[in-house]
């Protein structure tokens, strides 16, 4: 297992950098078998900025359930947790409506909730 302090990726860095930072460490163990720890101990605050340049492009890349699989969380608060659990629910819905409306659904007809389910089943 790889452990990251996620407190020294973002000392000093503004968000985005630091996201930026955290994707290409996370891009660089993707193809392997190791999982990926993210030490959250020294973190107050997880800010969305931070989790778009860096688990958001992973998502965008190989799915919330690849993340789920991949990565694990210590010393996080339960705030943080709750808040990267309603972000990965976020992220994945973006993605299904996005992948829904390229197929060429219109966007009134589309129903993002019923589309998000049936990725979901396609994926097992």
């Amino acid at each position: 297992m790889t452990f990251i302090k996620v407190y020294d990726i973002m000392n000093g860095r503004d968000f985005p950098t630091a996201g930026d930072v955290l994707y290409t460490i996370l891009s660089r163990k993707m193809d392997t078998d190791e999982k990926i720890n993210l030490d959250l101990e020294g973190v107050n605050f997880v800010p969305s900025m931070f989790l778009n340049t860096s688990i958001g492009r992973i998502i965008k890349e190989r799915g919330t359930d690849f993340i789920k699989s991949k990565i694990t969380f210590s010393n996080i608060q339960v705030s943080d947790a709750k808040r990267i659990q309603e972000y990965l629910k976020t992220i994945a819905l973006r993605t299904a409506i996005d992948e829904g409306l390229e197929s060429g659904i219109a966007e009134e007809d589309f129903d993002s909730e019923a589309y998000l389910k049936q990725l979901k089943a396609e994926r097992r």
